[in-house]
């Protein structure tokens, strides 16, 4: 009886990498997707990011455009648009909040709208370029 239950924790162990990769590839087809559908004319920079407002944390789209920063969010389509003039950069740090993200570079950034915002990209050098200048 006892050999039932361990067939079904090895097939359990063994179906769990395709089943955490069908769940991840959708997240990463519908992040795809909002990247090409929010390309804006003029946009100075334009990528996938993660994202954390307060407690939220999101995957999603972050661009610069005429000035201003937009931040597309794929969960629950959070959405922000803030005048670079107004955002100070607090510090820089590597992204270790989730496992699937290592790599990443966060900049916390200080502004009217948000105090805890905190964005991380792939390529921070472009980045730290933009909140340099502001």
């Amino acid at each position: 009886m006892y050999w039932i239950w361990g067939l079904i924790g090895v097939l359990a162990l063994i179906g769990l990498p395709f089943v955490l990769k069908a769940m991840f590839s959708s997240v990463t087809r519908k992040l795809d997707r909002l990247l090409a559908e929010t390309k804006r004319d003029g946009a100075i920079i334009h990528a996938k990011c993660m994202f954390r407002e307060g407690a939220i944390e999101s995957p999603g789209v972050v661009q610069v455009v005429d000035s201003r920063l937009f931040l597309i969010g794929l969960v629950k389509s959070k959405r922000f648009s803030i005048p670079l003039a107004e955002i100070s950069l607090r510090k820089e740090a590597r992204w270790w909040s989730t496992g699937r993200r290592f790599g990443r570079y966060a900049f916390h950034l200080d502004s009217p709208q948000s105090t805890k915002l905190i964005i991380a990209v792939n390529d921070p050098q472009q980045w730290r370029r933009i909140f340099g200048e502001t």
